[in-house]
């Protein structure tokens, strides 16, 4: 699974069809659910890759300062013993192998904000299709009380007026 993918499925999910609004919140915990699984798998893959940053570095820890197995300099020699912190990190830094994983490990942050900003519309969504001016929701001009609420008769000058109350 890469951003690209991820993205292209937003921009499908992501439509609203405001004659549908109904159906519309009834898929609304579907799209969480997908959301959330990929979010957790991107999750676990970057931990993973975290671990695999952690044991690289040691490894060219070890190959940088002349501790490494000496089967490993006869493949892949190295001239120099490095002893100070400062140049060490150095070397490290410029690592190919642990610059990879360290690339990879900010890929998967990238793709967790990107899927975290969806969850977090996917939240708003439910308020923004019961908010929905198209006659059949809250606070439109319909007649009828929105579900979950009910009406208080109010003497407002020589007529009645419906008005909604939360109920609790």
């Amino acid at each position: 699974m890469d951003l690209e993918t991820i993205q292209s499925m937003w921009e499908k999910d992501s439509k609203m069809d405001p004659d549908n609004l109904h159906s519309e919140s009834l898929n609304i915990p579907t799209l969480h659910a997908k959301y959330y699984d990929l979010y957790n798998n991107i999750s676990l893959l970057r931990k993973k890759a975290e671990q695999q940053r952690k044991n690289i570095r040691h490894e060219r820890y070890e190959y940088f300062s002349g501790k490494a197995d000496p089967d490993v300099y006869i493949k892949d020699p190295f001239p120099k013993k490095i002893r100070d912190k400062e140049t060490m990190q150095k070397y490290l830094d410029a690592d190919e192998k642990l610059s990879g994983v360290s690339l990879k490990i900010e890929y998967y942050e990238v793709m967790m904000k990107y899927l975290e900003e969806i969850l977090k519309m996917l939240s708003q969504r439910t308020y923004r299709a019961n908010t929905q001016p198209n006659g059949s929701s809250c606070g439109s001009a319909s007649t009828r009380p929105c579900s979950g609420r009910r009406t208080k008769e109010m003497r407002s000058g020589s007529g009645r007026t419906p008005i909604a109350i939360k109920s609790r």
